[in-house]
């Protein structure tokens, strides 16, 4: 109901930081893709929440998605899926390790407003070691 009636499209309960070593370029691959597609950026998206200088690097923290509540309609739009073809064509789903949660968390961060993504502080969650 919540999601629904403030229209929000991503809901997430637990943040850490993804191990370096497994995304080497993921970043650089996600800032080649704004820079040739500059209008994804939703306007007043969360690039401060995975980014601690203005883009330049990735500071590694993701929405857990062992817990994340969505709308199908984000990762069934247009932008979420060119940067995932993006991201398929730089191969790093298959020779790094991307895995869904930076993914997911970089795509809403960037290209949705961050009204439309919600903390659910109010939900238990616990995953060993992780407890929210």
């Amino acid at each position: 109901m919540l999601m629904e009636k403030e229209n929000k499209a991503y809901g997430w309960t637990i943040s850490i930081k993804e191990y370096e070593a497994t995304i080497p370029t993921l970043w650089d691959t996600t800032k080649e893709f704004i820079k040739k597609h500059p209008d994804s950026l939703a306007k007043d998206n969360l690039m401060d929440w995975v980014s601690n200088d203005g883009g330049e690097t990735y500071n590694l923290c993701h929405y857990w998605s062992n817990f994340e509540i969505s709308k199908t309609s984000f990762w069934n739009s247009e932008v979420y899926t060119q940067y995932v073809e993006a991201l398929d064509r730089a191969g790093g789903f298959y020779y790094e390790r991307w895995g869904d949660a930076p993914v997911h968390s970089i795509a809403a961060a960037l290209f949705l407003p961050k009204d439309q993504i919600h903390f659910f502080q109010d939900i238990g969650y616990r995953h060993e070691p992780f407890q929210q």
